[in-house]
This record gives structure tokens, sequence and C-alpha cells, in this order.
């Protein structure tokens, strides 16, 4: 607990907006029917935000919101579930397993066969949105999908760029990994990081390297040598040198009372933070001699065709006439061409929230194209409002138990061959990942990028849960019932939504035969009376005689009167409890001074009138944040 309270630093502050009405985006109303309790936030810590979430409140940039439940028009639910109890469907399988045949080139889109998706291509929707920017967004130089020409050349030709691209993510993974060691107090902030150079191993030079894992060596990396010579040269030499050997991932390979860094103790160091961000590629990092050496296991070997496969008009004869004509796959053996065909590399980069001029050109691609927005009415200041800026403090990652990338606001890249294909904007709190917002790229629909990334959010958690325990929840935003777009978040099982009544979680399939009877009711009452009735019936199963009573039991509960929730806690009425009551111990921040309300009742100098209406708007809060958050995050006096 000390040491929660030492990450939290400053209390959080935030600015009361009160209760407002807007039209609803989900049933379209024509009158503004949708009613919510809002707060502006000027600093959140991740664990104030982290307890709002889990009493139904969500962030829009620095605007914090919860529906008022009795009175919203369509009352949004909480939901979340638990990753490692995460049970994908027939459908979530298909998602996946489409994906990866579109990156082992075996699947090419919806025009490769009749069977998978119909209906507009992404390519048509995308050339659609290119004639509405009227040429606003920046030329790109992308590969046909549809391409037909699968000749042999283009084949091996794509296995060389398929090297190079991989050269490239393994390099950015290496300078993502040393920028976290600085970030995180290991390395020195102001590190100037050295240019990455990955050496390709040659077949004979690859054998006589041993390793602990089976596989191959294929790449090796002296970065850990050029770190080392740049720390010993730092004008804060032995606090770094006491930093980096008080990591709990360099007690391995120290070298005590030593002023001289060691580049065994640097390849340990990024070895152990490069493994989750390379396994997606199917490579393995091991540190060696203070190399960082790049694996492969069970891999077709990646060597550079011969000059005679990408010479065909130098084989045989030396007939040009026979030579140059292109080969198609079909002149060639299926065995050849499956090893032949190109790959596609996925990259998954999770960045810190700032605005990024290329995604904010496919934010734009994707608003026209999915949600048929004007051209001129997508701007970059909204796109920063409502996507980069955050109120959430920054936690870096630590030896403590925070997660790897630390807490915070993210945005999580998806990238194909280098290109930006997809962005998944998200917050990393102390007991869950929170998706925000997705947008992707219109050519790529068919790969129903929505759905794969949250497999990917949902495996990223249970990824995370192994460095920081606590973090164990992938939250999906909001349920809305009635909302047919909303239904698909109920497929993610076993997910729990929350009461809005007592902020207890029901599991799914519970409450949602309840939401077919009633929109918002209190999920807790029937979820215990579930509990109850099913304890009954299972004891009552005992004795014949009792089966007729219990059936009968049950049917009573299922009728619309039971189902009407007690909603007097929303608006305070008939509510004695220190929670709507007490507001004595109400954090408040007036200009640079932080006070309670009991220490402002006693200034003779604020007019009685004005302690009575604070009193009041503070009960209002109180009951919408709880007391124990209302004591601890400083609210706004104007």
């Amino acid at each position: 607990m000390a040491k929660r309270n030492k990450e939290r630093g400053e209390p959080s502050v935030v600015e009361d907006q009160g209760l407002y009405a807007s039209s609803c985006g989900y049933c379209k109303s024509d009158t503004k029917t949708s009613v919510s309790y809002g707060l502006w936030a000027h600093s959140l810590s991740v664990y104030d935000y982290q307890d709002l979430l889990d009493r139904g409140w969500r962030r829009s940039g620095m605007f914090l919101y919860k529906p008022e439940m009795n009175k919203t028009c369509c009352p949004a639910y909480t939901i979340r579930l638990k990753a490692d109890s995460f049970c994908p469907s027939k459908e979530q399988n298909r998602v996946m397993h489409r994906m990866q045949r579109y990156l082992d080139g075996s699947y090419t889109g919806p025009a490769s066969t009749g069977k998978e998706d119909s209906g507009v291509t992404g390519q048509q929707i995308s050339a659609e949105v290119d004639r509405c920017m009227q040429g606003g967004s920046q030329r790109m130089d992308f590969c046909d999908m549809n391409c037909d020409r699968t000749s042999k050349i283009s084949n091996l030709t794509g296995r060389c760029n398929d090297m190079v691209n991989i050269e490239k993510v393994l390099s950015s993974a290496i300078q993502d990994v040393i920028i976290a060691c600085c970030m995180a107090g290991h390395l020195p902030a102001d590190l100037e990081v050295p240019r990455i150079v990955l050496q390709k191993l040659k077949p004979t030079m690859r054998k006589r390297i041993k390793t602990s894992t089976t596989g191959e060596v294929v790449y090796s990396c002296n970065v850990s040598f050029l770190v080392a010579a740049a720390l010993s040269k730092h004008k804060e030499v032995d606090t770094v040198l006491k930093n980096l050997q008080q990591s709990q991932d360099c007690l391995k390979n120290q070298n005590n009372g030593s002023r001289k860094f060691s580049p065994l103790q640097l390849a340990e160091l990024f070895a152990s933070r490069l493994q989750m961000r390379i396994e997606m590629h199917d490579y393995v990092v091991e540190a060696c001699n203070g190399h960082l050496n790049f694996l492969v296991q069970n891999r077709p070997s990646l060597d550079v065709a011969s000059a005679e496969d990408l010479h065909p008009s130098k084989r045989g004869n030396g007939d040009s006439s026979c030579s140059s004509k292109p080969q198609t796959e079909s002149s060639v053996s299926p065995s050849l061409t499956q090893h032949l065909r190109p790959k596609r590399i996925l990259e998954v980069r999770m960045r810190r929230s700032a605005f990024d001029p290329e995604e904010f050109a496919l934010y734009k691609r994707y608003q026209i194209a999915v949600h048929h927005d004007k051209p001129e009415d997508v701007k970059e200041s909204s796109f920063v409002r409502f996507l980069v800026n955050s109120p959430l403090n920054f936690v870096p990652p630590s030896r403590s138990g925070t997660a790897f990338c630390g807490f915070g606001s993210f945005h999580q890249q998806y990238l194909i061959d280098g290109r930006l294909i997809a962005v998944g904007v998200v917050d990393i709190l102390p007991s869950c990942l929170s998706s925000k917002y997705l947008f992707w790229d219109p050519d790529f629909a068919f790969l129903s990028l929505g759905k794969y990334s949250a497999l990917q959010e949902i495996q990223w958690v249970q990824k995370a849960q192994t460095v920081c325990s606590s973090l164990e929840y992938y939250y999906l935003g909001y349920y809305i019932h009635t909302c047919p777009k909303m239904r698909y978040k109920g497929a993610y099982r076993p997910s729990e939504l929350l009461c809005p009544v007592k902020f207890q979680w029901v599991p799914f399939d519970i409450a949602e035969p309840l939401l077919n009877i009633q929109p918002f009711l209190c999920l807790s009452d029937h979820f215990d009376e579930t509990i109850r009735q099913t304890r009954k019936t299972d004891y009552v199963k005992d004795t014949q005689s009792a089966v007729k009573e219990s059936t009968e039991t049950n049917t009573k509960t299922t009728k619309t009167e039971n189902l009407k929730p007690d909603v007097s806690y929303l608006s305070g009425a008939g509510s004695s409890s220190k929670e709507s009551e007490d507001v004595n111990n109400i954090l408040l921040k007036l200009g640079n001074q932080f006070l309670q309300f009991k220490r402002l009742q006693t200034w003779t100098a604020v007019p009685q009138k004005f302690k009575d209406a604070l009193a009041c708007d503070l009960r209002k809060y109180s009951q919408v944040v709880g007391h124990v958050l209302a004591s601890k995050m400083a609210y706004v006096l104007d």
C-alpha cells in the first residue's frame, strides 16, 4: 500500500461539470435524451481511473462521463472479461486463422476465392475515400493485394523483401527496448541510442554458435557493446552503474566493484525485454557473450535465392527467348510454390499516446469510409482532443510489478510490411487494459480488424499478467443491450457486466435475459437471487416431493414486476448513508491549495449561502464517484 501511495504522487484534479443532456448516437433520437454526469480531469492517476471504471465511468480525451442510468435513453453497462478465462468462439478463431493465412500468403483477400466475404471490397471503399479527400492524404506506395502476377521471380523477390522487413522489425524492437530502459531508469534518460546494425550470419557460422534452445541463429547484434562504451563516458557513470546493477534482470553477470559497464549485463537486460516484442514473428532472442542472437525454430531456409533462380535466362542452354517468358505458379510444382510464396510481416507496437501524422491520415480515411463523415469535418484538433489527449499520469515500468510498458494511455499500432493498417487507443491500468477506440485502413476491411484487434488485446493482457499479476482484465467499454451494434461485445466470453446500483460484477449470461425484459435494473439483486434459487434447486432435487414447489418458485422470480430497481441512490432521495451524506472529508483544490471541505466550513469569510450550495454539489459528486474517491481526488473550486 505504501508503494502504491508513493506511485500515486500528487492527487488527481477534477472539475465538476454536473449533469448534461445530449443527442444520442445509438438510438438517433431527435431530442437530447442521452443524460450523463461529467467531470473534466486536469490530471488523473491510473489508480483513481481504475476505480472510476469500476463505478461505470469512461473517458473521452480529458473528459470523464458516467451515464445517468435511470434517466438516459440507452443505459450503458461497463463490460469486462477475465483474460485467462477467455474461450474463443468459432467465428473468433476464423478471424485469427484468416489473418494468419493472409500473412502466410495463402489468402490475398475476398477476390482470391468465392467463399470469402462478399460485397464492396476495401479497395473500392478506399478509392472512393481518396476521391472525397481531394488529394489531402500523402501518397503511399502499396503492393496490389489482388495482383495476379504470381511468377516465380516475383515470389523470390518477395522473399528478399521479407528478410529486409524482418530486419527492420528487429532493429526497431531493439531501439524501443533501449528507450524503455531509459524511461524505466535503468539507463540514463539522455543516452544517445546508437545505430542498430543486424548481422545476418552465414550458414557455416550458424552451426558453430551454441544455443540454449533448439533453433538456428539467423541474426546477431552487438548493440550492447556500443551502449556499454557510451555509458562508460557518461558524466554520472557511478549512478548509472548502480541503477543498472540493481535491476532484477541484471543480477547475472555483474562485475562487482568495477566501474566499467559489461556488455554481458546489458545483453541480458535487453534480451529479457525483447522477447515479448518479437515472439509474434517466431523469433527467440538469446544473450550470448554480450551479443543478442536471434533464433528461428522450425523454419524453411531464408537464404537468398541463387543467381540461377533470380536470373532464369542464365539457366540451361541460354535460350533467352524461352527464359524471358514469365513463369506462373501453375508451371512450378505446388510444393515449391508453397515455399516460394512471399510472406507478410505483422508488427504490433505499443506507443505512448502522442500525435502522429500517419495515424491522423489513417483516422481520416476511416471516418470518411466507415462512418461517412465529411472530409472537412474530420479535423486534426478533434482527433487530438478525442484520441491523443489524456489526463492519465504515466507510471513507467519498474521492478515493483507494473506492466512491461508501464501504466497510462497508449496507441497500439498494427503494421503489415511496414504499412500502418490499424490503431487501437487503449489505457493500461493496474488491473486491466481498457479498450477505448479503434480505427483501421478500409483497404483491409476483409480481415475483420475490429475483432482481430480485440483478440490481440486479450492476448496482450494474458502476457502482461506474467509480469504484472494484478493486470488480469480486458475492458471492452460500454455494452448497450438495445443497440444491435453493441451485441458483438457479449461474444467475448465469459464476460461480466457492472451492476449500476451496487457496482458488483454479474456474469453476462445471467444479465442478458434480464436486459431483454428491462433495459435498466439492479443486476446484483437478481444475480444473488439466481444463486439462491440455484442452491435451493440443488437441495430440493434430493427429494422428489420438492421438485414441483421449486419449479413454481423459479417461475415466479421471472415476473417483470420483480425487476424494478431501487434507484433512490441516483437522486439521493431516501439515502442517509455515509457515501451520500458525509461530505466533510471531500478534498478540495482552491488555487494551489488543497484542503478538506470541513476546513473550508470553518472560514467565516466565506458566506454560508455559498457553503450550503457547495455542500449540495459535493453530495451529488460523492454519489457518482463514491466517497472513497471523493476524499482522494481534488475537486476544483472556481
